[in-house]
């Protein structure tokens, strides 16, 4: 909503080098992608194309080059909740 209060999904540390990382709705429909990312930042509750995405659950997958050069993988779920 914009206060500064978790208006984004992010990492709680920097541990890849590099990584992709992809949000799903519930029907499986991919509403944000992002490829060779770096630091912490994951997604910010909006589609590729700039809208606000719905209240609800959505599923994340992260893929990437940990900082040990091991390949690491998560996966789990974020709700997104508007305040007005």
């Amino acid at each position: 909503n914009g206060d500064g209060i978790n208006d984004s999904f992010n990492l709680f540390v920097d541990i890849f080098d590099n990584f992709q990382v992809v949000i799903v709705n519930r029907w499986g429909t991919v509403v944000h992608e992002r490829e060779d990312a770096t630091g912490v930042y994951l997604w910010d509750g909006l589609t590729q194309g700039g809208e606000r995405v719905h209240d609800g659950v959505y599923f994340y997958r992260i893929l990437g080059t940990l900082t040990d050069g091991t390949i690491g993988e998560k996966h789990g779920n974020v709700t997104v909740v508007h305040n007005d």
